[in-house]
């Protein structure tokens, strides 16, 4: 398993939400309107890109922009069920 964070810069048609709903539909967990953590058999954060339809076609203006970053850590402050979904996610992913 995989973590992955994926944080939306420009997306006027909704391409990474509705990839990630679509394809992860009960793997993802929905951090802010334009951020997701999301959790994934053996891929890596450019498969993912391709995979949500982010990086599978090539660049034309008005495609979405966002950054597709692996997570190996994860630290901070932010409400108790994210940490209960990061926690049960990785646990999974190192066993």
């Amino acid at each position: 398993m995989a973590l992955i964070f994926v944080t939306v810069l420009q997306d006027p048609l909704a391409t990474v939400e509705t990839g990630i709903k679509e394809k992860f539909p009960n793997d993802h967990y929905r951090v802010s309107s334009d951020q997701w953590f999301v959790n994934a058999d053996s891929i890596t954060a450019r498969n993912l890109s391709d995979t949500i339809g982010l990086t599978d076609k090539p660049v034309q203006p008005g495609n979405a922009t966002a950054i597709v970053v692996s997570v190996g850590g994860y630290y901070g402050r932010a409400q108790p069920d994210l940490w209960e979904w990061l926690a049960a996610k990785a646990n999974k992913a190192n066993a």
